[in-house]
């Protein structure tokens, strides 16, 4: 018999009696802001590298193993969709999708991997492509912190604060470059950007090009029929388009790759501030 339980995430700032000896995030966007306020913690990342933490489900005893830890993080907005159909301890669980106005999934009827098509309904969960908002999960994160008897409540405090101002410093750099887009029709391979959008004050038109095989056996049609011939286009790719990918599209159309943070980098570091400056260069680029 099967039993599906549903977790219940506390909305509370509880002041805990324990101590806060083990952390676990349950993706990386999560594990960066963990990491950097508490790093001289056993603290984590449960999500194995090259895993999507939308489409990932662990197994009953990895779910089991987290019942050890002190402090459960997850960027919530159904990212980590696994845990809406999982038993885990709810004083445990803090989710930092809070106090901020989320963005709805567009209905896009697709397919990837073995699920056949289907429709992504719900909570757009890509909130960190908004610094500011990473910036208000960050101070979730830490008052959920301070909850706990800790040793040195100041150096918590410190670390939050620089974060903080790198946080502010590349919200403020992403904001700089909004004359880029201006007057310019703007497409993007998913609907990874909304968040990315709203902070630049731009529309961009989500397809639904999960990658380029599929785009190339049958979706290029979908962009001609919204294409404008003679209108200044960009096309955003969450993945660095290959030149036969671009090759497939009008001249005219600018290509160019925003990192979605959803991985680690090359080296196998998340490093969130080095990742999303890279972001930024490459729009100040076109």
């Amino acid at each position: 018999m099967l039993w599906i339980m549903f977790a219940c995430v506390s909305t509370e700032n509880k002041v805990e009696t324990k101590e806060l000896n083990k952390m676990m995030s349950l993706s990386f966007p999560a594990f960066f802001l963990s990491q950097s306020l508490v790093p001289q913690e056993q603290n984590d990342c449960f999500l194995p590298i090259g895993e999507d933490a939308q489409h990932w489900f662990p197994s009953p005893d990895q779910i089991a193993s987290l019942q050890k830890n002190d402090l459960i993080v997850q960027m919530g907005a159904g990212y980590e969709a696994w845990v809406m159909t999982a038993s885990l301890p709810s004083k445990k669980l803090v989710g930092l999708d809070r106090d901020f106005s989320k963005i709805p999934l567009v209905g896009q009827t697709h397919s990837h991997g073995s699920g056949g098509e289907h429709q992504h309904q719900g909570t757009n969960p890509f909130t960190w492509l908004d610094p500011n908002i990473y910036r208000q999960q960050l101070s979730t994160l830490k008052n959920q912190v301070l909850s706990f008897p800790l040793k040195d409540t100041q150096i918590v405090e410190q670390r939050f604060s620089t974060l903080d101002a790198e946080l502010s410093v590349l919200a403020e750099s992403l904001l700089g470059q909004k004359e880029k887009f201006h007057d310019i029709k703007i497409a993007a391979n998913s609907q990874s950007f909304a968040y990315l959008a709203r902070a630049l004050e731009i529309d961009i038109h989500p397809f639904d090009f999960p990658n380029e095989e599929e785009f190339l056996i049958k979706h290029l049609q979908y962009f001609m029929e919204w294409y404008v011939p003679g209108q200044k286009t960009i096309m955003i790719w969450s993945y660095a388009p290959s030149s036969l990918l671009i090759g497939k599209f009008p001249p005219e159309v600018q290509h160019l790759y925003i990192d979605t943070l959803v991985q680690p980098s090359q080296n196998g570091s998340y490093q969130y501030i080095e990742q999303f400056s890279q972001n930024i260069q490459r729009i100040s680029e076109l």
